[in-house]
């Protein structure tokens, strides 16, 4: 009898053991993700404050402290997340430019199944991503453009680098597809026209005010269905002119 007994309380030690060493596990999973969580939360807080802050006031006057001060974290946040400026200024750039480029080439693979390009569809292909959807429909100013506005002053090497990994393929693309729009253009004149296109959408993402004022107010262009419809037949006037020197 006493064997039985001792056989009983063994086995209900092993399953005490069992269940705890569970219990342990659950405790340590719950514990890492609630880290993870807290740390995705904190990056999330240094990204939108450096943000605010290089659209504001420009990435070069913009220095480490103030974001920290601004994020409300840690100084070893930013380095254990980023680890420098620059890198914070990549992760912006990469996680707004790389869905448009995306978007882009969504587009145009639609247009291209539904048959002949028409210029007008392919540019919207192209502004919709950058102009409507990165501000997600909203009449608000894009951060993302002002950042982009300040840093093409500087001509960064760094900046330009990212910039062609992220959007060389689908630019390419979309040249492509502009030729085959344009049979009358060269591709110099291509390129030229390619570049002002880049110059209007980059203008009209950021819209600096000075059309509202001087409109008081009955042209608002942080609206940006009304923009699109503006600046798709404005651009596509442009861009079938004839030939420079012809």
């Amino acid at each position: 009898m006493r064997k039985t007994v001792a056989s009983t309380n063994g086995t209900k030690s092993k399953g005490k053991r069992s269940v705890d060493a569970a219990e342990c596990q659950e405790d340590e999973a719950a514990i890492t993700d609630r880290r993870r969580q807290t740390g995705q939360e904190t990056k999330k807080r240094i990204t939108e404050a450096a943000e605010r802050l290089f659209a504001l006031n420009g990435y070069e006057a913009v220095g480490l402290r103030e974001i920290i001060r601004e994020a409300g974290v840690h100084s070893a946040a930013v380095y254990y997340h980023f680890g420098s400026k620059e890198a914070l200024l990549f992760h912006i750039l990469h996680s707004h430019a790389e869905p448009i480029a995306a978007k882009r080439m969504v587009y145009l693979e639609e247009l291209r199944k539904k048959g002949p390009l028409v210029l007008e569809e392919v540019l919207e292909a192209f502004l919709r991503p950058a102009v409507h959807e990165e501000r997600a429909g909203k009449p608000v100013r894009s951060t993302y453009a002002d950042i982009r506005l300040g840093l093409s002053i500087n001509h960064q090497a760094a900046v330009r680098a990212i910039q062609a990994e992220v959007f060389d393929a689908s630019s390419h693309a979309f040249l492509k597809a502009f030729k085959e729009c344009l049979p009358h253009l060269s591709e110099r004149d291509i390129y030229f026209r390619f570049d002002f296109l880049l110059g209007l959408m980059i203008h009209a993402m950021a819209n600096n005010g000075r059309v509202t004022e001087l409109s008081l107010g009955q042209a608002d262009p942080t609206h940006p269905d009304e923009v699109l419809q503006h600046m798709i037949p404005f651009i596509a006037a442009g861009m079938r002119s004839a030939p420079v020197g012809k």
